[in-house]
């Protein structure tokens, strides 16, 4: 029997073009609010039915799926080790399709549950048959998140990598592998099984965002190849706010403006992006000393705030340019500006506003604004980028 609990963050772009995508250059950094995810394999014949439970709290997804149906599908006469990637996700989708019946709340046209399944299942197989996880009794699944859905907080990228996670312990468990932690050869086998299932389930157009979120990096990237990695790095205090956009009001993405100006406007945003390179070099470099761990650190000087902030207010002017301006995001920018604030869309939509914290900002300075924001019914909730065991891990 096996019990463990494995979690994974989020991740924001700092800088960067958020509406289009990952074309030009861009900055994304681990994002401390997690996935969490339980595990607990049960000895056989515990219960009168051997089963998969699985409970995932964040969708209202609870199911019990009979094992031997499993099995029979995937394993048994069925069994191919060598099956390609895609032949298997091909058959996950016709096995969830068969799970209407089972005892739960499953809704079948509730996209979020079929595409959970077809992540856990898809990833359970294929971690199986290559990494030959032995699969005899039932075992419970229950997964639940921080992180809202659609803000570009990367909640599927967290989902999937939190369960890559869970089953590649698992197989090192029945390999007798006691690790409680995961080693870097164990993070870029997770980093690839997690990319896969988010590009082919959820249709990711940025790998990148998997790689943040299980190293717990900042990285700069462009065309999906990355142009500086920063796997420990300071704690760097923010304020998540949401503006309460209503998303279908946001479906346009850029202003109809003419091909030159909008060039100049893009290749803007990727400058800052890499200019924000200079800045994190620096902070990288706040001790030269070995018995210290940058990643330890709870803040670091002024001055490398004020030019991040600069760059967050400079590439949140160019994002409103490019798309079409909505009143409460300009409110949340006005508001953290009449306190030496600066913030940007995480989205293209707008649905929530990211704001770069002072490093020496007090707690009553924080209750203070996170009020003001309250008295114009805007949820903040203050959070941190980076830090200590900011990627996946065994908890």
């Amino acid at each position: 029997m096996y019990r463990f609990n494995i979690s994974a963050p989020g991740k924001v772009t700092l800088y960067g073009n958020s509406i289009i995508g990952s074309n030009e250059a861009c900055v994304a950094a681990s994002l401390n609010m997690r996935t969490r995810l339980s595990f607990a394999s049960l000895p056989p014949r515990v219960v009168p039915e051997e089963c998969i439970q699985l409970d995932f709290s964040s969708i209202y997804l609870q199911v019990k799926i009979p094992l031997n149906s499993f099995l029979l599908f995937f394993f048994y006469e069925n069994f191919n080790r060598r099956s390609p990637a895609f032949e298997i996700y091909n058959r996950v989708k016709r096995y969830v399709q068969m799970l209407n019946g089972c005892s739960g709340s499953y809704i079948s046209s509730d996209p979020r549950h079929r595409l959970s399944l077809e992540a856990f299942f898809s990833l359970l197989v294929v971690i199986a048959y290559e990494q030959n996880i032995n699969i005899t009794s039932s075992f419970i699944v229950k997964v639940s998140s921080e992180l809202p859905f659609g803000q570009g907080m990367g909640s599927s990228s967290s989902f999937v990598t939190c369960l890559a996670a869970c089953f590649w312990r698992w197989s090192l468990l029945q390999k007798g592998i006691a690790s409680y932690e995961f080693l870097d050869d164990d993070l870029v086998k997770i980093a690839v099984y997690a990319a896969y299932c988010d590009m082919q389930i959820y249709n990711s157009i940025c790998p990148m965002d998997t790689f943040v979120i299980v190293n717990g990096a900042i990285i700069v990237y462009e065309n999906n190849r990355m142009l500086g990695v920063y796997e420990h790095f300071p704690n760097i205090k923010i304020l998540l706010v949401f503006s309460n956009v209503n998303q279908d009001d946001k479906k346009n993405l850029i202003n109809s403006k003419n091909y030159l100006n909008l060039k100049l406007i893009l290749d803007s945003i990727s400058n800052l992006s890499r200019t924000s390179i200079n800045v994190f070099q620096k902070m990288k470099n706040l001790t030269d000393t070995d018995n210290v761990n940058v990643s330890e650190l709870d803040t670091y000087p002024q001055s490398y705030y004020d030019e991040l902030a600069e760059l967050v207010r400079m590439n949140q002017g160019l994002l409103k340019v490019l798309n079409e301006p909505h009143g409460n995001v300009d409110l949340i920018c006005a508001i953290a500006q009449e306190h030496f604030l600066q913030g940007k869309m995480t989205n293209s939509t707008g649905g929530c506003i990211f704001i770069l914290l002072p490093p020496n900002m007090t707690a009553d300075q924080f209750d203070k604004i996170i009020d003001i924001f309250g008295y114009h019914d805007f949820l903040a909730v203050r959070t941190t980028l980076c830090g200590k065991w900011s990627g996946v891990g065994i908890e």
